[in-house]
């Protein structure tokens, strides 16, 4: 039933190098987590996924950010298990009836140890049930994890290239072929 898959989807997952980490959908609390998240994202991987460098995440933007209903609005998130600190968000809003945008930011120390391709199959397990049935994700071009994450995920895909810009429109509702594995160093 749509609107009720956030707390199914808690669990634990291990990370490439053991680590393991608690995934479960976002909650209206968390929003003090995300902007504790947000600093402790180097410069760089701010500017990857917001396009810009921002100096803190605002209260009421980090409440938005939070604030879901899984259905036109979900996210997962990955968290330590002892502290609660959010290590990593993946996201979806519904821009058309049958389409989502998606996005995903990990922690630095996080990066490439597998937390990006495990949040995104969530999200698709999620979309799917939801009707939505195309993921459309806008990445700076120089942003070569991201699109390699989205390009290697058994999904047809279509890019385009407009600037610095590279759009990607997954087809979430088709079989999904084997994934690639990922090239040292992503997810």
């Amino acid at each position: 039933m749509p609107g009720t898959n956030e707390e199914a989807a808690e669990g634990i997952f291990r990370l490439r190098d053991g680590h393991e980490v608690v995934i479960r959908g976002i909650r209206p609390d968390d929003w003090t987590r995300l902007t504790e998240l947000h600093r402790r994202l180097s410069a760089e991987t701010q500017r990857l996924r917001f396009f810009v460098r921002m100096a803190r995440l605002r209260p009421a933007f980090a409440k938005q950010l939070a604030t879901v209903d899984f259905v036109d609005r979900a996210a997962f998130v990955a968290c330590d298990p002892a502290s609660g600190d959010l290590h990593a968000v993946g996201r979806y809003e519904r821009v058309t009836p049958n389409a989502a945008a998606i996005a995903f930011v990990v922690e630095d120390r996080f990066q490439g140890r597998g937390l990006g391709p495990e949040l995104f199959d969530r999200l698709v397990a999620l979309a799917r049930r939801n009707g939505i049935g195309e993921f459309r994700a806008e990445v700076l071009v120089e942003n070569r994890r991201m699109i390699s994450l989205l390009k290697e995920a058994g999904y047809p895909c279509g890019t385009s290239v407009d600037g610095t810009v590279e759009t990607l429109v997954l087809d979430i509702g088709a079989e999904r072929a084997p994934a690639t594995p990922p090239a040292e160093g992503q997810g």
